[in-house]
């Protein structure tokens, strides 16, 4: 299990889906390659994760406020997000909740 804390996820792909169960929830996704730990420096042994945002009627303001602050373009059906461009991937917090 990778420790909490703060990663360098980088040139991540992003696009919309749904969920599978029954509701089809749609949900936003940033999905990029960790490479890098909190202080900048290389993971010997890079990994994958996804980052899964919903877009259901409760939980689309705070959905969108978080891909607005990493510079959302506002396009869900070619979304782009400025710091991505800018910096080639984004840093991402790692917590595991109880």
């Amino acid at each position: 299990m990778i420790a909490q804390g703060n990663y360098w996820m980088s040139t991540p792909r992003l696009g919309v889906a749904e969920s599978t169960g029954e509701k089809r929830t749609p949900y936003f996704y940033i999905e990029g390659t960790i490479t890098h730990d909190g202080q900048s420096q290389p993971i010997a042994e890079q990994f994958t994760r996804t980052i899964f945002l919903y877009l259901s009627d409760q939980a689309y303001g705070w959905t969108v406020d978080k891909l607005n602050g990493l510079g959302f373009n506002g396009s869900f059906g070619a979304p782009e997000l400025s710091q991505v461009e800018t910096e080639g991937g984004l840093w991402v917090e790692c917590r595991q909740e109880t």
